[in-house]
């Protein structure tokens, strides 16, 4: 038996132990294994007690490593726990001091990686189980033990083997476990094994199981616990990895929120504090991928510094290195210059160096090494740099196997060194090579949407390298027809824009293979294909509804009815009825992925109705092609009322390629001489760098007329300048760096040229406008002449008037707009009975509510750009704080009656340039939202040419001085004739005229409107 006295010592011991895991005390501790120390100098060798004591010493030392780091303690605690086990086989508490000493060996090899103690430690767990056995109460924390081992062999080993039988053993460990502590253990150990089975296998179904048990970890760990910090550590581990194989934003935002949960619950001085700090990094930085915001990515480098100061693991310096140099590549490619691509470099390499050849993670850090190097190389190309870069990315190849969610990263990545290799050296054996790569990388049956679209866009260069356009073309032509699955439409709206913006550019590429195979057309409608998906998908499903109606009116109310479904769960609606409304024919739900929330499984299943109903509607004769891939015979009437300038900017070259309503050459191509992808892109940089120095653009725009607008105005026959009345109009489709060019104001504005009457400008020879696609200006002119189709809403009488104005001369938490009371009384001067919501009266519900009353609406009011993240860019009104009007609530309107919008406010038209082929602005929400023609900025206006434009404009579209109705002669520049929205371009080029005539010399004042639309 136990003595008292020894009893009596345990006891305290033991309560001294939870005071200090309390507190995290490094004296509590102390007084705890002194206590313990003490009990043990009353039971020497053989004594009873002996065992049990040494074992409560254990796990005290344990605590005090975790809450402390301290590595004595737990070097102690291994030999401490060896004593306990050497007990006789039968002793019934054995199989309590085994799990106890696995527990610690465990600790020690995840420090060490020292492979002894690796493999005792399992050795130890595995017999903990085999003790255990036979419905002992601690059977389940021996399989979690074991779990635990095997999972860090594979860490350590890489070895797969390892980590199938850690997740096949962790299940049934959950239902032995005991309630509360354990249990919750035992559910995190479920969810690491399975996440890294995941990670290791691609096996999504793991993926899904992970999250499943971190949650029901984390549940089992309320505020408090001392478990929560690492359970919400395991649940935004798996979360974020979701995000990045689904780029769901709400994945994101869950993971940092329990990322930072975890941060916070964890004791300053916890062994595991560096492991912590790393996941929140790492949510950190795809959080800033997806946000644009410099807080994120300096709070991630703050956190990977203080990680690392911490220097807790052999695990966590290679890793931390490494997501400080992902860190520092982001700080780069965000405009931090060579010295934070140098950082970059730096840090990936320090975390090979840590990790060591054998490191099962090293691929990892190589592979951010490689991208390192590539850019450094592109940057100063050298052949020293380029053999690196090289070798890195074989290396990555021959490190990673078929299964790893990695190997389609590392082949793009390869096939990119080589194609620099190729340019570098000429030699054709290496595209070969590039082609291989290219080739398993499309076929990898792990490999994401968006990853299988970046393989084949490399195997199209590859192609070009090798001369071969024709099988350029096909590659081309196969990425662009997958499309669809990188922005399935069971995401969100937001989630779907970012998909398509990880392949932005892939268009004008597709179109210079075209074109350099000879297929103009197919240059065409490539371009088409490839761009403006979202809009193509939103207003082309509205507009083809009526013609589907004509054949088989059942089935186009059944493409209409789910139309208007997903349209609805993009805006997070719970509908009645959902499940029922979804169902097909036979009354069954089609099945979606499991672990899908149910907002999730609803767009699920919408959409796979949605891909069902259009699968129906191609097998009718001549609707092969519904919502397809366009024909330019259908493409170019769009150009009847004047030609569409497609300007294509990618790697193959710039052309202009001008779409015409002639039936025997539809397209014509205009060679732009001596222009470049990057000579684009740097006239983009000197515009933004002479504007936020308030300096002249007069530069840019001359080189514009020089190299891109006059050559495509001479093509047309436009070689002098016309009165405002007679100029033709002309609609500009850009695409890459060309989307942030003036192109309606390029030309020769300096005085000289005034007293010449203005000749050698866009502005005097046509009438600009713009419109994202083609197709957009088709949808654009249905609306305005006053198509419908069943299942638009259908507005009240219009009670005010035609014009709404929207009026914020205050803003909460913006500075005031001293001029926009006398903008609205000169507009609304012009104007018979105009509708005005001005100041707390505009809010977002009451401006919604009125844009369905008034076919023409006027905004003067701040906008907000937000390239980072452009579905947030946004108009402010009165409750902007709490109710938006974003691009997200613009795009989701349908707006039947609507014809012009005209937007009084700073940069509308400005989105970042990944996200420049779909157009996410606020601008092109209107157009989304049903406006045929839209007025918006290009940049930040002047409160005073802002007013003078938007009173120059509507005196002209109305009857000036009358208050009338709008005047009815399209051709002389009124506009709203019979109900077009014909004469709004010529309006707004009259209003410019005025202002560009009175201040010739500041083009920056007067060139920032643009018409886009109809």
């Amino acid at each position: 038996m136990i003595g008292s006295e020894i009893l009596e010592l345990e006891l305290k011991a033991r309560a001294a132990r939870g005071e200090a895991e309390r507190t995290g005390s490094a004296t509590d501790f102390e007084r705890a294994v002194a206590l313990s120390r003490r009990a043990l100098e009353h039971a020497p060798a053989g004594h009873a007690a002996r065992a049990g004591l040494l074992n409560t010493l254990c796990g005290t030392l344990r605590a005090q490593y975790l809450a402390t780091g301290d590595t004595d303690a737990l070097r102690t605690a291994i030999a401490v726990g060896r004593e306990a086990v050497a007990v006789p086989l039968d002793d019934p508490y054995r199989g309590t001091y085994l799990i106890s000493l696995a527990v610690v060996l465990r600790l020690e090899s995840e420090r060490t990686w020292e492979p002894d103690l690796l493999a005792e430690a399992e050795a130890t767990a595995r017999e903990a189980v085999a003790v255990t056995g036979g419905g002992h109460p601690h059977q389940g924390a021996a399989q979690t033990v074991l779990v635990n081992a095997l999972v860090l062999r594979h860490q350590v080993t890489g070895d797969v083997a390892a980590v199938r039988e850690a997740a096949l053993r962790a299940e049934p460990a959950t239902r032995s476990a005991s309630p509360g502590s354990d249990g919750g253990s035992a559910f995190n150990t479920l969810a690491n094994a399975r996440l890294l089975l995941h990670r290791a296998t691609s096996d999504d179904d793991a993926l899904l199981g992970a999250i499943d048990a971190a949650e029901r970890a984390l549940k089992a760990a309320p505020p408090g616990h001392p478990k929560r910090a690492l359970h919400a550590n395991t649940l935004a581990s798996a979360l974020l990895t979701r995000y990045g194989r689904t780029g769901r934003t709400a994945d994101l935002k869950e993971a940092v929120r329990f990322s930072r949960v975890s941060a916070e619950a964890i004791p300053p001085g916890h062994a595991l504090r560096s492991a912590v700090l790393h996941t929140l990094v790492s949510t950190l930085l795809e959080l800033y991928g997806r946000s644009g915001e410099e807080k994120d990515l300096d709070e991630a480098i703050g956190k990977a510094g203080e990680a690392l100061a911490l220097e807790s693991g052999a695990l966590a310096p290679p890793a931390l290195h490494n997501a400080l140099s992902m860190a520092m590549m982001l700080r780069y490619l965000g405009g931090g210059g060579q010295k934070a691509l140098a950082g970059a470099r730096a840090e990936a390499a320090r975390a090979c160096e840590a990790a060591g050849d054998d490191h099962p993670q090293r691929f990892v850090y190589l592979s951010n090494l490689a991208k390192a190097l590539r850019a450094e190389y592109e940057i100063e190309p050298s052949a020293d740099l380029l053999r690196e870069l090289v070798e890195a990315g074989r290396h990555l190849v021959a490190q990673t196997t078929e299964t790893s969610l990695h190997r389609t990263d590392h082949l793009v990545e390869l096939a990119l060194a080589l194609l620099h290799e190729h340019r570098h050296s000429g030699d054709p054996g290496v595209l070969g090579e590039a082609r291989r790569h290219a080739s398993e990388a499309a076929s990898m049956p792990s490999a994401l949407p968006w990853q299988r679209v970046t393989a084949l866009r490399l195997l199209g260069r590859v192609g070009m390298a090798l001369g071969d356009p024709g099988a350029a073309l096909d590659s081309y032509r196969a990425a662009v027809e997958s499309l669809p699955q990188v922005a399935p439409r069971r995401l969100e709206r937001m989630d779907r824009e970012s998909g398509l913006g990880r392949i932005a550019g892939l268009g004008p590429e597709a179109a210079g293979a075209a074109l350099a195979a000879g297929a103009p057309e197919t240059a065409v409608e490539l371009l088409e294909q490839a761009r403006g998906v979202l809009i193509e998908e939103r207003l082309g499903a509205r507009s083809q509804t009526a013609r589907l109606a004509a054949v088989d009116p059942g089935l186009a109310a059944e493409f209409e009815r789910l139309r208007v479904l997903l349209d609805l769960a993009d805006e997070g609606l719970r509908l009645p009825g959902l499940a029922d409304a979804v169902g097909d024919r036979s009354g069954r739900t089609p099945p979606v992925p499991p672990g899908t929330r149910p907002a999730e499984q609803g767009r699920a299943r919408l959409e796979e109705r949605w891909h069902g109903v259009l699968g129906r509607v191609r097998g009718i004769e001549g609707f092969g092609d519904f919502l397809g891939r366009p024909a330019v015979a259908g493409l170019r009437r769009e150009a009847a009322a004047g030609p569409v300038v497609l300007l294509n900017s990618g790697v193959h070259g710039c052309t202009a390629l001008i779409l015409a309503d002639d039936p025997d050459r539809p397209v014509r191509c205009v060679p732009l001489a001596g222009v470049t992808e990057q000579s684009v892109a740097e006239q983009v940089v000197r515009l933004r760098d002479a504007q936020e120095a308030g300096q002249d653009i007069a530069e840019v725009l001359r080189w514009v007329w020089d190299r891109v607008t006059e050559p495509v105005l001479s093509a047309l026959g436009h070689t002098g300048p016309m009165p405002l009345e007679q100029r033709p109009r002309l609609w500009w489709c850009a695409t890459g760096s060309f989307t942030f060019l003036p192109l309606h104001a390029a030309g020769h504005h300096d005085r000289g040229d005034a007293e010449r009457r203005y000749g050698r400008t866009v502005m005097d020879r046509v009438v600009s406008s713009y419109t994202p696609t083609v197709r957009a200006l088709g949808h654009a002119r249905r609306a305005a002449s006053g198509a419908r189709h069943e299942g638009r809403r259908v507005s009240p009488p219009q009670e005010r008037g035609s014009l709404l104005v929207v009026a914020m001369p205050e803003t909460p938490g913006e500075s005031s707009l001293l001029g926009v009371d006398k903008e609205v009384a000169e507009i609304t001067a012009a104007v018979a009975d105009a509708e005005v919501l001005r100041g707390r009266h505009a809010t977002r519900e009451a401006v919604l509510g009125a844009l369905y009353r008034h076919p023409v609406a006027h905004f003067a009011c701040h906008g907000v750009s937000e390239p980072g993240d452009p579905s947030t860019s946004r108009l402010l009104l009165d409750d902007h704080l709490i109710a938006p009007l974003d691009v997200a609530t613009i795009v989701r309107q349908d707006l039947a009656q609507a014809r012009l919008a005209y937007l009084s406010a700073c940069s509308t038209t400005e989105t970042a340039a990944r996200y420049g082929d779909e157009a996410v602005h606020v601008t092109a929400a209107f157009l989304l939202a049903g406006f045929a023609g839209v007025v918006g900025t290009l940049w930040p206006v002047k409160d005073s040419a802002a007013r003078a434009v938007s009173v120059a404009f509507h005196r002209r579209m109305f009857a000036e001085g009358t208050g009338n109705a709008p005047v009815a002669d399209a051709d002389t520049g009124g506009a709203l004739a019979d109900g077009s929205v014909a004469g709004a371009a010529y309006a707004l080029q009259h209003a410019v005229d005025r202002l560009r005539m009175r201040r010739p010399g500041l083009p920056g004042l007067w060139s920032a409107h643009v018409h886009v639309g109809a």
